[in-house]
C-alpha cells in the first residue's frame, strides 16, 4: 500500500528567484519504522517519568535533610537496617550541608549495617 501526499520543492528558477513547485510524492510504508518509533516514544516517556520522579525526590530529601526527623528515619532506616539512634541523626545531619548528608546516604546505602551505625 503507498500513499502519497502533496510536496512542495523550492528550485532556483532561470532568473535566479526560488520558484516554488507542487507535486505529488510517493510515501512508502515502512511499517517496521512505525513500530520501532511507537516502541521508542513509549521508552522516552518511561524515563521522562522516572527522571521526573528522581528529580522530585531530590529537590524533597534537599527541603527536607535538616528539618525533619522523621524523614531521616525513614531514608536510614530504609538504607540501613540495623538499629541506630534517631537523636545521633539529627544530630550529626544538623552539622551537615546537603551534599555531606548525601555522601552519609550513599555511606549507608554502600556499607555493611554493622561497620555503618549512626
Amino acid at each position: 500500500k503507498k500513499q502519497v501526499t502533496k510536496c512542495l520543492f523550492h528550485k532556483y528558477g532561470p532568473s535566479g528567484s526560488i520558484q516554488q513547485h507542487d507535486a505529488l510524492c510517493v510515501m512508502a510504508l515502512n511499517i517496521i519504522h512505525e513500530k520501532i518509533y511507537t516502541i521508542l516514544w513509549f521508552w522516552f516517556l518511561f524515563l521522562f517519568i522516572a527522571s521526573l520522579l528522581a528529580v522530585i525526590w531530590r529537590v524533597i530529601s534537599f527541603f527536607m535533610y535538616r528539618r525533619s526527623l522523621k524523614f531521616n528515619q525513614m531514608v536510614f532506616r530504609q538504607v540501613s537496617a540495623g538499629k541506630f539512634d534517631a537523636h545521633n541523626v539529627l544530630h550529626v545531619v544538623n552539622g551537615c550541608q546537603f551534599a555531606d548528608w548525601l555522601f552519609l546516604y550513599y555511606l549507608a546505602k554502600n556499607m555493611k549495617t554493622s561497620v555503618f551505625q549512626l
